[in-house]
């Protein structure tokens, strides 16, 4: 029979196990991210349920898993139980895989157009925000994120949460963990409460020895022992962040700064001030960062550390200017009113190899329609640009200011640096001189005339070299110079071969070629071959006319099969033109 007593024991036992297990469904359902303290948090106890919201908060704020790494890590969660979260998570991603890819499928053919312009218009609206200046480190989410794997930073603030690693060593020896209270303190054994909050790390640690010294731990005050005092594990801060790419309050580690925070957000918004971004705390502007000074410098003075409740301001930007052409990195620029166009080109990294740096084109607005306005050199440094003004920097000409060119009988046939009072000696001599070959009794020097048509002037090289001044005329810009050969000047003599030969053909006249010596260079006679050689010659032409009625003759002669000539036949010198046959045997 059950008693009064022992039916009390177990209805309170009964209600204790149901709330035990309602307050842990409200725990995971709450989300453990959410979580300040994570040191005895469990992944069993996740349901998933809440393995798919975590999973969906993490695409929302586009953060990988191993992005929060450092936020679990600050809120004590062990990396044994962070691993068994991750691999949970990608048993969820390879399940659902399958499921997404045949749900994208049939949404791809609903949605066919309305998806390729909302891709169109983000693309467009990627590619126009990378023009403005800095956007490129916010490219990648995260990627200034602050460092937690490091040892403890001098000048760090304790605070709430922040677990203090104490150890004693020495003649007395004593080894603790200790979690700052909400209140700001910590319970040291045989010592009692001691207040570190808002102190760095280095007082806190002299105010913990101090009382130490005082009570149980004589030896420190003796130096017969020693205290060392460091973080075991970081806080976690919030910080909101306004005006940015992704705005809203962030759960952050208490080492992390500006920038790692402005990175996790996206940057500033499209129309986000890159130069008067405000860090307010405790309602007053306490910082206004310029991240141009991290950009173009690598200062980083206004990347300071981040406190509780921190609000991060990303205000308008108030005047922004365009640098397009020929510099280092064209895009869009902010201005602080205090900058001048040279400021804006170094921006830029200047121009680049092939700029027109004497001028740059101006296009400005006067609130009702576009003025052009030449920028020149002098100009640069004072000149104080205007909201909205687009400045294109132009390409050199491709001409040259100061060239000449040699080319034929000379040695080195090149272009040249043209000189003052250079003249066509001065040309021949700085190309070595001439060849054996070249032609002397006269030279082509092609000019352009003031309206750029070329003209041909003719120079005696004999008398130029020699100092006549008619001939060895001064030189111009854009002047060419032209030697001939003598032996461009030649005909191209030949003679032919035809019939009983291994290689009929044409063949180059040289002089005191001869019959045998034709036939050698067409690989010899052919086994049928005849013993009598015909050669074909013309007559030349003395003033135009002949010296006679014919026009050619036929010279004859007899070789036998190894090119010996037979008795009374001899070798004939070839002329140009000559054409010699070798019938076949009958």
């Amino acid at each position: 029979m059950i008693t009064k007593a022992t039916f009390k024991h177990f209805f309170r036992s009964l209600t204790l196990v149901l709330l035990f297990a309602v307050m842990a469904q409200t725990v995971n359902a709450q989300g453990f991210l959410a979580q300040k303290d994570l040191s005895q948090f469990k992944v069993e106890m996740l349901s998933e349920a809440d393995i798919s919201k975590i999973k969906e908060r993490l695409q929302s704020s586009e953060l990988s898993i191993d992005q929060i790494k450092t936020q679990t890590s600050a809120k004590g969660l062990p990396a044994a139980e962070f691993e068994k979260l991750r691999t949970r998570l990608s048993a969820t991603n390879n399940a659902t895989n399958t499921i997404g890819t045949k749900i994208e499928s049939v949404q791809s053919n609903r949605e066919g157009n309305t998806t390729s312009n909302a891709s169109s218009f983000k693309e467009a609206e990627v590619a126009a925000n990378s023009l403005v200046f800095g956007s490129e480190l916010f490219q990648n989410a995260g990627s200034l994120t602050s460092n937690a794997n490091i040892a403890t930073p001098l000048n760090y603030e304790v605070g709430p949460n922040d677990i203090l690693k104490l150890v004693l060593y020495g003649i007395q020896e004593f080894a603790t963990e200790l979690r700052v209270s909400y209140e700001g303190s910590v319970t040291v054994q045989n010592v009692g409460v001691v207040r570190v909050a808002g102190l760095t790390i280095e007082a806190a640690t002299d105010k913990i020895r101090q009382q130490m010294a005082r009570t149980a731990y004589v030896s420190l005050r003796t130096g017969e022992s020693k205290l060392s005092v460091t973080l075991s594990n970081i806080r976690t801060i919030h910080v909101t962040i306004i005006g940015a790419k992704k705005p809203g309050t962030y759960d952050l580690s208490s080492l992390s700064t500006v920038f790692s925070a402005l990175s996790l957000a996206g940057g500033p918004s499209p129309i986000g001030s890159y130069r008067n971004i405000e860090l307010v705390r405790n309602n007053k502007v306490i910082r206004k960062v310029d991240l141009y000074h991290f950009i173009l410098n690598g200062d980083q003075t206004d990347n300071i550390g981040l406190k509780d409740n921190d609000v991060i301001r990303i205000p308008a930007y108030e005047n922004r200017v365009e640098l397009n052409g020929q510099v280092k990195r064209p895009g869009i620029f902010e201005l602080t009113g205090k900058e001048n166009f040279q400021n804006i080109l170094a921006f830029a990294g200047g121009f680049d190899e092939a700029a027109y740096t004497s001028n740059v084109k101006v296009i400005q607005k006067n609130g009702r329609e576009l003025l052009v306005k030449d920028l020149g050199k002098e100009e640069f440094a004072s000149y104080a640009p205007q909201g909205g003004d687009v400045y294109v920097v132009s390409k050199i000409l491709n001409r040259y200011q100061n060239r000449v060119k040699l080319t034929g009988a000379v040695y080195r046939p090149d272009t040249y640096q043209l000189v003052e009072g250079m003249r066509v000696s001065d040309l021949i001599k700085k190309a070595d001189g001439l060849k054996e070959d070249a032609y002397t009794g006269g030279a082509q020097l092609f000019r352009l005339k003031p309206n750029l048509v070329k003209e041909m002037v003719n120079i005696d090289l004999t008398k130029a070299l020699a100092g006549d001044k008619t001939e060895n005329i001064y030189l111009q810009r854009e002047d060419e110079l032209y030697v001939s050969s003598v032996l461009d000047l030649r005909d191209s003599f030949n003679v032919k071969i035809f019939g009983e030969v291994h290689n009929p053909g044409k063949f180059t006249y040289a002089d005191s070629m001869t019959v045998k010596d034709l036939i050698t260079l067409a690989g010899g006679s052919t086994f049928a071959a005849n013993k009598k050689v015909e050669v074909a010659r013309l007559y030349k032409q003395q003033d135009g006319k002949l010296n006679n009625t014919e026009i050619a003759t036929l010279l004859t002669t007899e070789l036998d099969a190894n090119l010996n000539f037979t008795p009374g036949n001899s070798d004939i010198i070839l002329q140009p033109y000559d054409v010699v046959s070798i019938v076949q045997k009958r």
